[in-house]
């Protein structure tokens, strides 16, 4: 074969000639799953590619904000909107041009022996197979160039035809490699599985066809990273949408072809105008759309009187919003901060002209409870419906408006084969991945950090976050991992003009100026700019244009001081310490919560206890994790109802047993607070729960908010962490919390005046003379270090950073490490219970029989199948005994099948002398208690 050098020259200008005679419609764009009532048993790929083009403008038009219209005309270097609007729809459209390949249309055997048949291209399937992906990118590169787009020797990558063609290669959710020096220089010679002659030629007629369709609009002197990322986001939407099976089946009805197969000009432009058509009606029916809320006052808006934080930002942050910013808020639990922050929100998507909403949060509970909340700030204030989505790993199993309906299905070619009416998201926004562009969302924060994670379709989700505003919660809760990745995705907001809002009753000031600060770089890489200090209760505002910032301090509904007790004990000695502290509730009544930092000291505590009070006029509640889905929901239903604000008569005596879970997702109120040791902000995190209701009627001995801090410590009174306790929390802060405590003895915590300073004691980076508490804390602060290092590791450059759009996606990372909860993995375990027939059952009562298969004439399972199987899982982690259960009991072949079901793993319990016996795995029982929940126990005797 000759090689002719075809390097870069000076492109030829653009021109707006004459538009070419027509392309061949016998190219396939899709074959399989079409409807087969049909003359046509292909669709042409000029059709999809101008169908997308329609629905590309649709969504440029009616879908994307001000906001995101305006940051990519500038990120290509431009002013026109329209002009950018319709380069966009041009290179969408061009998205599957790697489909005019002999490797992609060979995949269709009879499809392509016609095509070969009448002599127009050779003979001969490839020998080679080429994703049609990867096709359009090497296509699309040097098409381009030959178009007049330019196309630098010295900057290849981010030149115009070379960054296109990377983006629209992305279209399946990662960015190709930048093409070779070897391709660049001798072009298709080099991938003959491209085809060259004929193939080229339709290739080029393709391209001229929809250049004219589309106005012939000029290219842009460049296209920057975000800009990129963005336009990948809605090619992959627009192509999406126009692949649905209703949508297809719709404008195939009426398709004919000639014998020839030849699609003159004005037959493609009939079909692209009744596209355009069609494609607004299609982007609604799919729940795209922008968003607005009503313009009022806070009492307007939230049917009350504003609180001293909120009144504060109503007054004082619309003086100083002038466009994308990023804003803090830090106050003590029950003073407003969500509603403060929706108002705001609002004032800065106006302003920054991105008016859609996403409340990230950071448990599945606490998304589940903002859900609620969000639906009714939006059913009051939106002018129109807008869908609201919740986003987490099992949303759809507490969405009860989902159905189990096809609408929505995507027709792929993939060579692989692999009353809140007003707020309800469609079907089509309920598939995978695409809950991030409803104009509203909650969800967990890991569905925000996954946009900067270097995995699959992450443009997708930086475009669905792209048009809001991002509201942080518990901004303080996050590990260095992850707290590294919101940093990350701060900066990227920053460069794309997104504004954000944080919100924390405890967050360290060093962690929250690391969060402006990650912002404003994003927005400004090289402004320097000076924070200040952090107000305490207050707000913190950085405007992203000017770098501005304005800290507001302000007063507190309430101020109360917290008794704080620190009592040591050691081994043996904690449930009988426990025992005389709640002795005065035990005789006059009340409330306590008891806060374990693991599940098994919280089952041996609640365990204790029962045994202890037995006979005392006492009720008892376990709360935890390790539950059964239904039985973890009836049981804070319960504590909701004796202990939220709700007025509900309270049992006389009443004591919660319970783990982290109420640190933050639930508005719970006690007489009294006992907590195992805990790094000092979650310990003010905890005590939010006690007294948290004013106009309660306490008895006596609980006048005054109290918190008990149980430390555990050796005979020499050092702090001894437990061995059941294992890296819950960090001996260093566990250490430091506890020396600063005991120091205050006597003196009662002020809330809020303590709290800021009291935490920056705690988490700051003070050197101590103590040579035991130094080596803990250099310990620490290489824990720290290397959690960042990792989330560098699987994190996408900073936009300033980005050399080619392959180092967003590019790295086989083990799943492991891309997990954005950082050694959160968790398994489902499903407990059954095998009778001696061997009979399956789910429920100890034996009243419903594991299924083997579902309903459905396949065997498959409907949604409310799996929903009613998943609600007798219990969350537990992924620990050595799990994956070893795992593979002892594999799972059904239909439960395989299942997206759902796959992952269950299977905990069978036989029926042995009368009662069902735990399952023995390595040294280690597994059982479902009816009132402990999951209990797992070590040989030793441990609980874990």
């Amino acid at each position: 074969m000759t090689l002719r050098d075809v390097s870069p020259r000076p492109p030829r200008p653009a021109h707006a000639g004459a538009a070419p005679a027509g392309v061949d419609g016998l190219l396939w764009g899709k074959s399989r799953n079409l409807p087969r009532d049909l003359s046509l048993r292909h669709y042409p790929l000029i059709c999809h590619l101008v169908d997308v083009a329609a629905v590309a403008l649709a969504l440029w038009e009616l879908v994307l904000t001000s906001g995101q219209r305006r940051r990519i005309t500038r990120g290509l270097g431009l002013t026109d909107e329209d002009l950018a609007g319709r380069l966009i729809a041009l290179w969408a459209a061009l998205h599957d041009i790697g489909k005019a390949t002999p490797s992609f249309q060979a995949l269709d055997s009879a499809l392509f022996t016609a095509l070969v048949t009448g002599g127009r291209y050779p003979a001969g399937e490839p020998i080679d197979r080429l994703s049609h992906d990867r096709a359009t990118h090497l296509v699309l590169g040097l098409l381009l160039h030959e178009r007049g787009y330019r196309l630098d020797e010295a900057s290849w990558v981010d030149s115009p035809a070379h960054r296109i063609a990377q983006l629209l290669g992305g279209h399946h959710g990662r960015f190709h490699e930048p093409l070779s020096p070897q391709f660049r220089k001798f072009g298709l010679a080099m991938a003959p599985e491209l085809g060259d002659g004929p193939w080229h030629e339709q290739r080029m007629a393709l391209f001229e066809l929809l250049h004219h369709l589309l106005g012939c609009p000029t290219p842009p002197p460049q296209i920057d990273v975000e800009a990129a990322v963005l336009i990948t986001g809605v090619t992959v939407v627009a192509d999406w949408l126009a692949s649905q099976e209703s949508f297809l089946a719709l404008r195939m009805a009426k398709l004919t072809l000639p014998d020839d197969g030849h699609l003159d000009a004005q037959t493609v432009a009939s079909h692209f105008f009744r596209s355009r058509e069609l494609a607004p009606e299609l982007v609604r029916s799919a729940g795209l759309a922008r968003v607005a809320m009503r313009q009022g006052t806070f009492q307007e808006t939230f049917d009350c009187s504003p609180r001293p934080l909120q009144a504060s930002i109503e007054e004082v942050l619309p003086r100083l919003v002038r466009g994308p910013g990023v804003l803090l808020v830090t106050a003590p639990t029950g003073e407003g901060k969500t509603e403060a922050a929706l108002f705001a929100a609002r004032l800065l998507g106006d302003a920054a002209g991105t008016p859609g909403l996403f409340v990230a949060l950071p448990t599945m509970a606490t998304a589940d409870q903002m859900h609620r909340r969000v639906a009714a700030y939006a059913s009051k204030c939106l002018t129109e419906s807008a869908p609201l989505t919740l986003l987490h790993s099992t949303a759809w199993l507490s969405d009860t408006t989902a159905d189990t309906s096809q609408e929505g299905r995507i027709v792929s070619e993939d060579e692989s084969r692999g009353d809140n009416s007003k707020t309800t998201p469609t079907q089509w926004l309920r598939g995978r991945r695409r809950g991030v562009l409803a104009p509203l969302a909650v969800g967990t924060i890991d569905q925000v950090l996954t946009s900067v994670l270097r995995s699959r379709h992450n443009a997708l989700r930086m475009l669905g976050l792209a048009g809001k505003v991002l509201i942080v919660d518990e901004a303080h809760a996050y590990d260095a991992y992850m707290q590294a990745l919101l940093r990350r995705t701060l900066t990227w907001l920053g460069s794309m003009g997104v504004p954000a809002v944080l919100l924390s009753a405890t967050l360290p000031a060093r962690v929250g100026k690391g969060l402006i600060r990650a912002y404003l770089e994003g927005a400004a890489p090289n402004r320097s700019v000076q924070l200040g200090d952090l107000t305490y209760p207050g707000w913190m505002y950085a405007d992203a244009t000017t770098g501005e910032v304005t800290g507001q301090q302000v007063r507190t509904t309430q101020v109360r001081d917290l008794a704080v007790e620190i009592h040591a004990y050691q081994p043996g000695d904690r449930i009988q310490l426990m025992e005389r502290m709640l002795t005065p509730l035990v005789e006059e009544g009340g409330s306590a919560l008891v806060v374990c930092n693991t599940v098994a000291d919280a089952q041996e505590t609640y365990t204790v206890l029962c045994r202890r009070l037995a006979d005392k006029p006492v009720t008892m509640l376990l709360l935890h994790a390790r539950l059964p889905q239904w039985d973890r929901a009836e049981r804070i239903a319960q504590v909701e109802r004796w202990f939220g604000k709700s007025t509900a008569e309270r049992p006389r005596a009443t004591i919660l047993v319970a783990t982290q879970v109420v640190e933050q997702s639930l508005d719970l109120d006690f007489d009294f607070l006992v907590s195992d040791l805990a790094p000092l902000a979650l310990l003010l995190q905890r005590a939010g729960r006690c007294h948290r209701h004013p106009n309660r009627i306490r008895p006596a001995w609980a006048a005054t908010p109290r918190l008990a801090v149980l430390t555990p410590v050796d005979q020499a009174g050092v702090l001894a962490v437990p061995r059941s306790w294992g890296n819950v929390y960090d001996t260093s802060l566990l250490e430091r919390t506890n020396r600063l405590l005991s120091s205050r003895a006597d003196t009662s915590i002020r809330v809020p005046d303590d709290v800021q300073g009291l935490v920056d004691q705690v988490y700051g980076d003070f050197t101590v003379a103590d040579e035991w508490l130094s080596d803990l804390d250099t310990a620490r602060l290489a824990d720290e270090l290397a959690q960042e290092q990792l989330a560098q590791f699987v994190a996408i450059p900073r936009p300033y950073d980005v050399g080619d759009l392959h180092e967003l996606s590019y790295g086989d990372i083990d799943d492991r490490l891309i997990a954005t909860r950082l050694g959160a993995d968790s398994l489902r375990i499903l407990p059954l219970f095998v009778n001696e027939d061997g009979s399956r059952w789910l429920d100890a009562s034996r009243t419903k029989a594991m299924p083997e298969h579902g309903s459905d004439p396949k065997g498959r399972f409907t949604r409310d199948e799996v929903r009613q199987i998943l609600s007798y899982t219990v969350p537990a982690p992924a620990d050595r005994w799990a994956r070893i259960l795992a593979e002892a009991n594999p799972l059904p072949e239909s439960w395989q099948d299942d997206p759902w079901l796959s992952d269950v793993v299977l905990l069978p319990q036989s029926w042995t002398q009368g009662r069902y016996t735990a399952a023995h795995i390595n040294g280690v029982a597994v059982r479902l208690d009816p009132e402990l929940g999951l209990v797992v126990t070590h040989r030793r005797g441990e609980h874990r």
